[in-house]
């Protein structure tokens, strides 16, 4: 999406403002002003102002700094930054006219607080992805098990892949919502990773009873399946039917919502705030968990009775469920285990297979 906006703004450089810039001359990182395209302060106001009308934005003062003007780059962070809260907000419009009665049952009651929700869940997916991409079983059984008495081996050996699963995480919006908004989150996301991407099927279904029981709320989950250049990876979202403004009170302030270079095979992950990012968005995530798939029930019930043992020995290790937990509406099979660590994080993980299997 940046680059694309760059392009634009080649074009309206080179063939709209009163300059003598060929558009293959025209550097995206080279400064607006002095020893760079040279503009004087008319072309950056008729640049502004085209800007607004291509793009259908409009810029605050706030906006408008000589760090803006740094680069073409730097303006077109910026445009990209105001297209998606427009887009947000014409959503959110929609959103209340359509489905206002769903809003209030979850006490999202202001479009404030609906854009809040949307945004956050829109984070949460895409950085949720990113995890799913980037990470493997490995890391995730070192992150929960490393320097315990179990080690991450016994457990690695049950599985029957050694990729993420699934990670699993609450949303805000009520689930009819996000069916209703699913393109724009997958395209939302399919700028963020720079990837190709798209739905190829979900499934919506009650939460196990004894899932239920633990968040003392009715819960529904849905498990959408996506194809990210040419992988298939699977979400599995909670929509538990408490209301979420007292929950977004305490969600955390993300005013920089820059995805640029999030999906490059090396440090740049990192260097984008992945990690950071993905500690202040689940943090307080109470669902929050990764998924590893097991060979067959057996491995269920034979990592469940080592994750008793475990948690007998360290009580930095706890068990959600006292047995293994079959939920007859996917057929799926799992236990989990909770690691807390002296610091107050905490790492969730679950194995499931099929139950028929």
């Amino acid at each position: 999406m940046i680059d694309d906006t760059i392009e634009q703004l080649k074009d309206l450089v080179a063939s709209k403002l009163d300059v003598n810039i060929k558009r293959e001359d025209i550097d995206p990182d080279a400064p607006l002003l002095e020893e760079g395209l040279n503009l004087d302060s008319l072309a950056l106001i008729e640049l502004v102002t085209l800007s607004e009308e291509q793009f259908g934005i409009e810029f605050g003062e706030d906006d408008l700094n000589m760090e803006v003007f740094g680069s073409l780059r730097a303006l077109a962070e910026v445009i990209s930054a105001q297209r998606a809260s427009t887009e947000v907000a014409q959503l959110s419009d929609e959103l209340f006219s359509s489905h206002g009665e769903l809003l209030g049952s979850k006490n999202i009651l202001s479009k404030r607080q609906l854009i809040q929700a949307i945004k956050l869940d829109l984070d949460k997916l895409t950085h949720a992805l990113f995890e799913v991409k980037g990470n493997g079983a490995a890391a995730v059984l070192e992150n929960v098990f490393g320097g315990s008495s179990l080690a991450p081996a016994t457990v690695a050996e049950r599985l029957a892949e050694q990729e993420i699963y699934h990670v699993g995480f609450e949303i805000y919006e009520p689930m009819s919502l996000v069916l209703h908004g699913i393109h724009h989150w997958i395209e939302h996301s399919r700028q963020a990773l720079e990837a190709e991407m798209k739905v190829l099927t979900y499934l919506r279904f009650p939460a196990s009873e004894a899932f239920q029981k633990r968040v003392n709320a009715e819960t529904e989950i849905m498990r959408i399946w996506l194809q990210v250049n040419g992988r298939t990876l699977m979400l599995e979202l909670f929509d538990i039917h408490r209301p979420s403004a007292s929950v977004l009170n305490d969600a955390p302030s993300l005013t920089h919502r820059n995805f640029h270079g999030l999906a490059e095979e090396d440090d740049a992950a990192i260097a984008g705030g992945h990690p950071e990012r993905l500690t202040r968005l689940f943090s307080k995530d109470e669902i929050w968990h990764y998924a590893l798939y097991a060979k067959r029930p057996a491995d269920v019930i034979h990592l469940h009775e080592e994750f008793q043992a475990l948690a007998a020995r360290d009580l930095k290790f706890v068990l959600p469920y006292q047995a293994p937990v079959h939920n007859t509406y996917d057929d799926s099979f799992h236990t989990k285990i909770i690691h807390r660590s002296d610091q107050g994080g905490r790492i969730e993980l679950e194995i499931v297979t099929k139950y028929s299997s």
